[in-house]
C-alpha cells in the first residue's frame, strides 16, 4: 500500500502536461495541446480509477470530488477543478492547471489542504518557453508530521 501512497501523491503533483510547438518549415505537422488530470489511482488486483482527463484544444474545465475506492480509503479529494487552454498557430501556447482541496491519502496517512499544479508552454519562430513555477502544496501532513 505504500507504493499506492507514493503513486497518488506523485500523480497529484505531476498531473498537468503541456505541449506547444511552433510551425517550422519542415514536413512535420505542428501540434499544440494541453492535458489536465487531477488524480488517477492504480491498486494491484483492483480496477483503477481517476478523475476526468481534459485535453485541449478546445478549452475545457471540470469540477468534482473524488474517492477511491468508493469509501475513499486509498484517496479522497473533497473538491477539485481542472482546466486546459491551447492556441495553435505560428505562435502557439498551451496551459493546464489542476487544484485539489481536502486531499487525504490512505485514510489520513498523508493529508494536504490544497494541491495546485499549473504548467504552461509557448513556442514561436524565435524560441520556446515553459513554466511550472506556480505549483504548490499547502497544509501537508505525512504520518502526523507537518
Amino acid at each position: 500500500m505504500r507504493g499506492v501512497c507514493a503513486t497518488a501523491v506523485l500523480l497529484l503533483a505531476a498531473s498537468v502536461a503541456v505541449l506547444a510547438s511552433a510551425a517550422q518549415g519542415g514536413p512535420a505537422t505542428p501540434r499544440t495541446g494541453a492535458t489536465a488530470l487531477v488524480a488517477q489511482v492504480s491498486v494491484p488486483g483492483q480496477a483503477s480509477g481517476g478523475t476526468v482527463q481534459l485535453t485541449g484544444p478546445p478549452a475545457g474545465t471540470s469540477s468534482a470530488s473524488f474517492a477511491f475506492p468508493a469509501d475513499g480509503s486509498v484517496l479522497r479529494i473533497g473538491a477539485s477543478t481542472a482546466s486546459v487552454t491551447a492556441q495553435p498557430g505560428t505562435s502557439s501556447s498551451a496551459e493546464g492547471s489542476v487544484r485539489a482541496l481536502g486531499v487525504t491519502v490512505l485514510g489520513g496517512e498523508i493529508v494536504a489542504s490544497a494541491v495546485s499544479v499549473r504548467a504552461g508552454a509557448a513556442a514561436g519562430r524565435a524560441g520556446a518557453t515553459g513554466d511550472v513555477g506556480t505549483s504548490t502544496i499547502t497544509g501537508l501532513v505525512a504520518l502526523g508530521q507537518p
